[in-house]
């Protein structure tokens, strides 16, 4: 190896080295305390090695995502908030009943439209074209979770391949659903049966919009959360429901859902 080559490499390292250690401590800045920019998409401040049950941060436009390796895969631990795709172009704010509803193309809100509130915790709520949009409105990195995605995560929490391949609500009696479900009653309706969050997953029931005839009210915030994949077609998108109620706290729904104009949550998985 030349000298040269050597001294190329030792500048990058002092480089490169305060830029990833600094936005570790200061995870939650934009830019660090070495004044480098730390990396969208990137996941920092890893609680320790790159094993499962590690957690650490991710920056994506301006905001600091909490995030968990389950398995072999690094989740988000909290909704999407993303406003544009991943070149720049600006995913359509549908605020109105009427844009909303008609909306033919990825489209987002806020809860109630809501921004400052809602969406701090719940994140935002899209429609099916904006979760299958082959732009992507993940960070760079990651992806939005495809129907493929949420199977492996479901069998790591202990379902069957044929309880994950089913339709409707699955129950594969290792209370996959609570091991999703963030603890506690702050944002679930009490007394949030079977909740352990012990995949540290921490979902949290965001609700939905409804989209299509009709109006595209707001439900079901502090009642149940839903989450679009990248997956389906033009008639059809796969999603999945959680709930806390009595009957339904264990499991975890998978729907092939034709009401692709309804605004669903949605969690990112890492590439």
């Amino acid at each position: 190896m030349s000298q040269s080559f050597r001294t190329v490499k030792l500048l990058l390292l002092f480089v490169l080295l305060p830029m990833l250690t600094a936005c570790d401590e200061d995870a939650d800045l934009l830019v660090n305390s070495s004044g480098f920019p730390c990396l969208e998409g990137v996941v920092y401040a890893k609680s320790y090695s790159d094993n499962h049950g590690s957690t650490g941060k991710m920056l994506h436009q301006g905001y600091t995502y909490n995030v968990v390796k389950i398995g072999d895969q690094w989740w988000m631990a909290e909704n999407l908030r993303s406003t544009t795709y991943k070149d720049g172009t600006p995913i359509i704010h549908a605020t109105s009943d009427s844009d909303w509803g008609t909306a033919t193309e990825g489209a987002y809100c806020a809860y109630n439209n809501d921004a400052n509130q809602e969406s701090e915790t719940y994140g935002y709520l899209y429609n099916f074209a904006a979760a299958s949009d082959p732009r992507g409105i993940a960070p760079d990195g990651w992806h939005v979770a495809t129907d493929e995605d949420w199977k492996q995560l479901e069998m790591h929490l202990g379902m069957s391949q044929a309880d994950a391949d089913a339709t409707g609500y699955r129950d594969g009696g290792n209370n996959e659903g609570g091991k999703l479900r963030e603890t506690g009653t702050v944002h679930w309706p009490d007394p949030n049966d079977g909740a352990t969050n012990e995949s540290g997953f921490t979902a949290i029931p965001g609700g939905q919009r409804k989209g299509g005839s009709g109006t595209a009210e707001f439900k079901d915030i502090g009642d149940q959360c839903n989450f679009w994949t990248a997956t389906g077609d033009e008639t059809k998108g796969w999603m999945r429901n959680l709930d806390s109620s009595f009957l339904f706290s264990s499991g975890i729904e998978r729907t092939h859902d034709s009401r692709l104009r309804f605004g669903y949550s949605i969690r990112c998985v890492k590439d």
